[in-house]
């Protein structure tokens, strides 16, 4: 590339700082611990973003773009999503979950409509710099992370609340921080290899330790393993180079096979028995999803509701005695820790199919491409970007990456720009159009822009007082929760999460018959043991004991191992009068062994033990006799 002046027009200026604020300033926004798409700060930004760049780009002197099949089923993946609303009654709140796959569909086209006019040697050098910006990025999140390992996160000085590790980044879950830091790895090697400033050399050199490092320390064993499946693909080349030239024997080579296949295997049997319980958890959540994808198997139960219908699966699941051995595995999740179970379950065995054609497509035009005579570097950078795309695929098999927007958005970056590199001297495409944008396409940018900034605002407003109100309900503030709620639900009137949240706070002051009716309704389009907790408690002082028991119930079905709503059950059964009842709940309590002895589990036993006691009972009244 030596010696080549590029000369970059306005637009294609503009153009790269809307993609490279995209890749680097997404990652870095907080996730903020509630439960909804994607991350919301994540989501807004990046939605304003693409849309800006959609205005920039009806702004140019002309738009060019060729169609091809992966285009295709990037298109038919969303759309396929419209006739399934009106076709089944399980895809509730469709439009509030496609949103995000809107904006990643629309950010694919946008990336290559954007370069569509640019040679390969500029091509390359764009990706140079996105290389760069990602880096950066990398480097920062793997420094933030070894942050929080040593209890200096200066941004959440109480940390976040999770299970996993410490090292969780700005996404707050320590798989998908791996997950970030192993695709990207490659992309630091790269940056490293092609240095002839010693100093940059260096920089990309620590930034290549830091990121190992923190990896390590997330403790995600996915994204060990995607990392070393990429970093073998990486090699790949020229070890088979090496090997032709240099082992000459048959079985020798076959040898060699054999040694890296046992080897592989040994890996994967270590990295199980590294946490098996984990493992094991796993493969639990599969077997609870099987029966959803069996009873929809082609369309599936919506996108968007896997989390819905989980527990209700897991009660069925363990409606069966042969399953007990779970009990200590029972949870509520929003996703199937797999990518590919997941789009089974949501969209069936078509969702998979769609899928799983973007990942054949990807790697069919990768070949086709790198195949061909390439004086730039633009092989290297693809392969890199290969590794890239390879990586979050291998941890996408067992975990649920794509769920957090800055991986889909380099998922869906990587998938864009094999598309486009593609495009490049074919011919056999199936339409080519350019389009002169005139005033009103401008006019239609700048609108749709100033229409997605008072969306953005809107929304974001909306789940400020949510985190406002769940900040007053942890002070015990009740009416002040309250209000926030009663604040963020008039902007965000759809969100079934939020109006739990709202009659769980009424519940608590004992405002029954909203608290019953907010908490109803939020099951048509929310499922938590909460809601069904917090139900009792309504039922019960509105004097409905019959259906706080109901509600109750179904929590022990849910979680059989769980005894807290067992210690429910036992004082609703002493306030309705029904001793023998709530004696058993007490008994099975203190009886119970559950696998993790935790401070809540002790307590838990402890006030069983104390309302079994003799003067627990004479106390109140009915053995006073």
């Amino acid at each position: 590339m030596g010696g080549l002046v590029f000369t970059m027009t306005k637009y294609q200026k503009a153009e790269n700082i809307v993609l490279f604020a995209i890749l680097g300033i997404t990652p870095l926004l907080f996730c903020n611990q509630m439960t909804y798409n994607f991350h919301t700060p994540k989501y807004l930004f990046f939605q304003l973003a693409v849309f800006s760049g959609l205005a920039i780009v009806l702004f140019r002197n002309r738009l060019t773009f060729r169609f091809n099949l992966l285009d295709g089923v990037i298109l038919v993946r969303l759309l396929w999503m419209v006739p399934l609303k009106f076709l089944l009654d399980r895809y509730a709140n469709l439009f509030e979950n496609a949103d995000i796959l809107a904006s990643l569909t629309l950010f694919y086209f946008l990336v290559q409509i954007m370069i569509s006019d640019r040679t390969e040697a500029e091509i390359a050098r764009f990706l140079k710099q996105v290389f760069v910006v990602l880096a950066i990025v990398c480097s920062m999140e793997a420094i933030y992370g070894l942050m929080q390992y040593c209890g200096l996160d200066l941004f959440h000085p109480g940390g976040y609340s999770s299970y996993e590790s410490k090292v969780v980044g700005t996404f707050g879950s320590a798989n998908s921080m791996g997950c970030f830091l192993a695709a990207l790895t490659p992309v630091l090697l790269y940056l490293f290899g092609i240095q002839k400033t010693k100093t940059l050399k260096i920089l990309y050199g620590l930034g290549i330790g830091i990121t190992l490092i923190a990896l390590v320390l997330t403790l995600s064993r996915g994204a060990w393993a995607a990392l070393i499946g990429g970093l073998i693909f990486l090699i790949y080349p020229s070890s088979a180079r090496f090997i032709k030239k240099r082992v000459s024997g048959r079985s020798v080579k076959i040898g060699i096979v054999i040694a890296v296949i046992l080897a592989i295997l040994l890996f994967i049997v270590g990295i199980f028995f590294l946490n098996p319980d984990s493992a094991l958890g796993r493969i639990f959540i599969w077997k609870v999803s099987l029966p959803m994808i069996a009873d929809y198997p082609f369309l599936g139960v919506g996108y968007g509701n896997y989390g819905y219908q989980y527990l209700n699966y897991q009660q069925k699941f363990f409606d069966n005695p042969v399953n007990a051995l779970y009990y200590d595995k029972a949870c509520a999740i929003k996703d199937a820790h797999s990518e590919f179970v997941n789009i089974t379950a949501e969209t069936g065995l078509i969702g998979l199919l769609l899928f799983g054609l973007l990942i054949f497509l990807y790697f069919r035009y990768r070949h086709t491409k790198q195949i061909r005579v390439d004086k730039t570097d633009m092989n290297v950078q693809i392969r890199v970007l290969t590794v890239s795309f390879l990586v979050i695929v291998i941890h996408s098999t067992v975990d649920s990456v794509l769920h957090t927007l800055p991986i889909s958005i380099l998922f869906y970056f990587c998938l864009s720009m094999i598309s486009a590199l593609s495009k490049k001297n074919e011919i056999k495409l199936l339409n080519r159009t350019i389009v002169r944008p005139g005033e009103i396409l401008k006019i239609m940018g700048v609108v749709l822009l100033f229409i997605n900034l008072f969306i953005v605002a809107k929304v974001g407003t909306g789940f400020v007082h949510w985190k406002k109100g769940q900040n007053a309900v942890y002070r015990y503030e009740w009416e002040s929760g309250i209000r926030e709620y009663e604040k963020a639900l008039k902007i965000l009137p759809e969100n079934d999460e939020l109006r739990f949240h709202l009659g769980a706070a009424y519940a608590y002051i004992g405002q029954t018959r909203l608290a019953i009716t907010l908490l109803e309704e939020s099951l048509t389009g929310f499922n938590d043991k909460n809601i069904y907790i917090a139900l009792s408690k309504a039922y019960q002082d509105s004097g409905d004991y019959a259906k706080a028991e109901e509600r109750l119930k179904t929590v022990t079905y849910m979680f059989p191992q769980v005894l807290s709503p067992h210690l429910l059950l036992a004082q609703l059964y002493h306030r309705a009068g029904f001793v023998t009842k709530a004696v058993s709940e007490l008994q099975f309590i203190i009886e119970a062994e559950p696998k993790i002895m935790s401070e809540e589990v002790i307590t838990v036993k402890q006030d069983a033990q104390r309302m079994l006691s003799r003067s627990f009972w004479t106390q109140t009244g009915f053995l006073s006799h």
